[in-house]
This record gives structure tokens, C-alpha cells and sequence, in this order.
């Protein structure tokens, strides 16, 4: 078990401090025993994460972001939004690739919590690279919610979360566990997603339809949305929504002012309205507010 936050700092820090990232709140010094938690804004960087007895898991706060993974001679591109999560078990490492600014949540748990709930009995835990994983998210959101209120009071709960947490990754993360593992759908091949991302990024502003993905990959819906997720992590239509919100931002950004209206219908969103939920929802601003800070 953790002795002490002051034990695993250097750990927790010699992550971070490769993402320049800025951290806002952590759990140091908060009488935590078997988890160490930290919320923190980051920004590019490729950061390598070393061997350890310790398991980390990352939740990404806000979104989209596109993260590069590669681990064991896998690489495994992502468009990580609110909710999804990276998971790094103990004994793996992994370089990534982080292309865009990110808020996230970072937890780590010690080795020792998976040995005492699988009896000691070693088991090889599969990583997880930012995608959807709701149980785990929702445990993760309580560990960042006790971040941000700053109290000390709650190791308590802290140390239930996080054994929690370790309970769900043993049956979702071990080989043959978890509903997840049977019919693991095939991925998309290199070729297909570039050529899926360009006839996105080339019709935005168009009605683009599942059909037509589909049909360009010879699949029918059903099986194209299964190899989609299998590939990306996320549902077409959730992938189209973050390339649509990436260009509203930056053409929110650019040099040419278009009204908010002209931007919305340049994005493929129906109204502005539309566009300003979809965009405050991936980044936590309205369109206006993300010009105006774009322009200081």
C-alpha cells in the first residue's frame, strides 16, 4: 500500500512534469493511502510513461484532444473526449503523443490493491487507450470531484473509490473477462480511416451520411460502426461532431471574421444554437468566448 503521498510523488510528478502540465489541485498531503490523485491542465507534448509498480489511469476532462499511444509496437491514435479514459497497468509502458492542450484527471493506484483483491493470484491487465469505459469514468468523476472541494476529510471515501476502481478494471481488463472482450470487432485498416477522415474534413458542411462511410469501406452500417469504434474508440457520428467543433475553433481563431451564424453552417452544424452546444460542451466555452480569448 501507499505509506505516504510524499512515497509516490516522485512517480506522480515525473509524469506530469513531462506534459508541462500546470496541476490545479492533487491529493498530497490529504491522508490518501492507496491512491494518488491529481487534476491539471497539459499541454503538447510527447511524454513516455516508465515501467511501474504503480497503475495509471487518465480522464480526460474536457475534449476533444488527439493523443498518439504506442506501446509494444502498437500504435493506436485517439480523439479522447469528456468521459474517456486511458488506462496503463502495472509493468506496461507507453510513449504518448499529446497533440492539443487537455484537462485531466490522473489517478494512480498502487500494485498491491490488485494483488489483495485477486488473492495475491497475479493477473495480466489489458490497457485501456482513451475510450468510453462509463463505470470507471462515473469513480473517476467522484475522485475528481473530491479534488476540486479540497477537503481532508475524505480518505475514506477516497480509499473505497479507489478500490472500486481496481475492482472494475480486474473484470473489465483482464484477457477473457468483461463484455467487451467477446466479439472484439476487427479494426479499420490505415488506408480506410484516412480516407473516411478525408471525406470528412472535406464535406463538413454537408449532411454526411452513415451510408456513405459505410459504402466507402464496402460494409454495411452495422458492421462499419462496430470496426469504426473498434478503430477510433468512439461512434462515427461522435467523431464527425469533433472534427466539426475543431474547425469551428479554428475558424473562430483565424484572422477573417464570419459571424457566428456563417461558421455554424461552414461546420455542418444545423443553427447556431447547435453549434454553440456542441461546442461548449467539448470545451467548456461558447463560441463567442472562445473568440474572444483566441484574440487577446
Amino acid at each position: 500500500m501507499y505509506q505516504s503521498d510524499q512515497s509516490n510523488r516522485p512517480r506522480v510528478h515525473s509524469v506530469l512534469n513531462q506534459s508541462a502540465a500546470r496541476i490545479e489541485a492533487s491529493s498530497e498531503n490529504r491522508g490518501w493511502k492507496t491512491i494518488f490523485a491529481s487534476l491539471q491542465r497539459e499541454q503538447p507534448s510527447r511524454a513516455h510513461l516508465a515501467v511501474g509498480s504503480n497503475a495509471l489511469l487518465v480522464m480526460s476532462v474536457r475534449g476533444p484532444a488527439k493523443l498518439v499511444y504506442r506501446t509494444r509496437g502498437r500504435v493506436t491514435p485517439r480523439f479522447p473526449g469528456p468521459g474517456d479514459v486511458f488506462f496503463l497497468p502495472p509493468g506496461h509502458d507507453c510513449e504518448v503523443d499529446l497533440h492539443t492542450p487537455l484537462d485531466t484527471v490522473h489517478i494512480h493506484l498502487h500494485s498491491e490493491l490488485f494483488q489483495e483483491l485477486t488473492n495475491d493470484v497475479r493477473i495480466e491487465l489489458e490497457p485501456l487507450f482513451g475510450e468510453a469505459e462509463v463505470i470507471t469514468y462515473h469513480l473517476m468523476s467522484v475522485v475528481e470531484q473530491m479534488l476540486r472541494e479540497e477537503e481532508s476529510s475524505n480518505a475514506l471515501i477516497a480509499d473505497s473509490v479507489a478500490l472500486a476502481i481496481a475492482s472494475r478494471l480486474i473484470l473489465t481488463r483482464s484477457p477473457g473477462s468483461g463484455p467487451q472482450r467477446r466479439g472484439r470487432a476487427r479494426q479499420l485498416n490505415t488506408r480506410q480511416i484516412r480516407v473516411i477522415r478525408e471525406f470528412i474534413e472535406e464535406n463538413l458542411s454537408t449532411d454526411i451520411r452513415l451510408d456513405e462511410l459505410a459504402g466507402m469501406c464496402g460494409m454495411s452500417p452495422a458492421h462499419f460502426i462496430r470496426r469504426f469504434k473498434a478503430t477510433t474508440g468512439v461512434p462515427p457520428h461522435r467523431y464527425v461532431l469533433q472534427l466539426r467543433v475543431e474547425q469551428a475553433r479554428r475558424l473562430l481563431a483565424g484572422s477573417s471574421i464570419r459571424s457566428l451564424p456563417e461558421i455554424a453552417l461552414a461546420c455542418g452544424f444545423s443553427h447556431q444554437q447547435h453549434l454553440t452546444s456542441a461546442f461548449r460542451r467539448f470545451t467548456g466555452l461558447t463560441p463567442a468566448a472562445y473568440r474572444r480569448s483566441a484574440q487577446v
